[in-house]
């Protein structure tokens, strides 16, 4: 199994910086952001030049500002250095995802050998580049995981908008009257989450909750046992 998950990697890596079209022509809409996390000046500055061709870019220069900056932004997409100031990208991860786990984390490593890169992936990154990055491959990689997330979205909508009609030996959710309100709570999430195949963004918007709640909920759940 590590061979297949290390292989799937390695092709996404050759994907963005091999087989790059040069003729990236997309661009966010006016007010869609990319949030930056980047302390040093030099690569700062090329990676803002570079996405504020696609997108409005919002700074920050450690984790802890990154953190406070998408607590209060709907950015589109998040790109971030390895190494910073109070961490690395491994670490931001945990703590991004901890504010809001739908959006998609880019990180930028100055070498990739292939455990980092599996463990960054198995942390919940879309993709991670090589540094120094060339302008087009970190365009077309920051416009394809926010690609990805929107037809994540939109399937999930499409799928909570149309839900399946239940088979005749199949049961509605239902508990006893008498069930504590911790494990009634537990029962529904569990059904919800069966009924979008997984989708803690699916999920999460049919009860009405944001992701990250139902991502705090289902830790503090997994850490009980």
């Amino acid at each position: 199994m590590y061979f297949i998950f290390t292989r799937r990697i390695e092709v996404r890596l050759i994907d963005h910086t091999s087989l790059i079209d040069p003729r990236v022509s997309e661009h966010l809409m006016a007010d869609d952001r990319i949030l930056l996390i980047e302390d040093a000046q030099a690569p700062r500055s090329f990676l803002s030049r570079t996405l504020s061709k696609i997108g409005s870019v919002v700074h920050a220069r450690t984790l802890l500002e990154g953190s406070v900056q998408l607590a209060t932004m709907a950015p589109k997409a998040i790109v971030i250095d390895w190494k910073l100031p109070d961490g690395t990208a491994l670490d931001g991860i945990a703590e991004l995802h901890d504010v809001q786990d739908d959006v998609p984390i880019l990180v930028i490593s100055p070498d990739l050998p292939i455990d980092r890169v599996v463990t960054i992936m198995r942390a919940g990154a879309y993709d991670v580049l090589p540094h120094p990055v060339q302008e087009d491959d970190l365009q077309l990689a920051v416009l394809r995981a926010i690609r990805a997330a929107s037809s994540e979205v939109k399937r999930a909508s499409e799928k909570i908008e149309s839900p399946k009609e239940p088979s005749q030996d199949e049961d509605g959710f239902s508990v006893p009257l008498g069930t504590p309100l911790r494990v009634a709570e537990d029962k529904l999430i569990d059904a919800t989450l069966a009924f979008c195949n997984g989708s803690i963004p699916a999920c999460a918007q049919v009860l009405g909750i944001s992701a990250s709640t139902l991502y705090r909920k289902l830790d503090a759940r997994k850490n009980a046992k």
